[in-house]
């Protein structure tokens, strides 16, 4: 048997895996606004390397769609936000 050792996992070599994990986790807690956004409707994509989030879907007025975009922003880690969130029932 010529097995090759596998090195122990450690905190430096697992972080660059767990971080965009950790930030979606929070783009999407942030979304959620605690309780002030539906979320339901909404489609996230993190570009971590761009530090740039996608928010796609519809929500139910300006006012959530600014909100999120707002609490997105302020996500440690995120720099940007496209906000291609549409207004329901709106045709712009």
């Amino acid at each position: 048997m010529n097995e090759r050792p596998v090195p122990p996992e450690t905190a430096e070599s697992a972080e660059p895996e767990r971080a965009p994990n950790r930030l979606y986790e929070a783009v999407c807690e942030a979304v959620k606004g605690a309780g002030r956004v539906d979320a339901s409707n909404i489609d996230i994509e993190l570009r971590p390397l761009s530090e740039e989030v996608v928010l796609r879907g519809t929500v139910p007025d300006g006012e959530q769609r600014r909100l999120a975009e707002e609490f997105v922003l302020a996500v440690e880690g995120v720099t940007q936000v496209d906000n291609r969130l549409a207004v329901a029932g709106s045709s712009a």
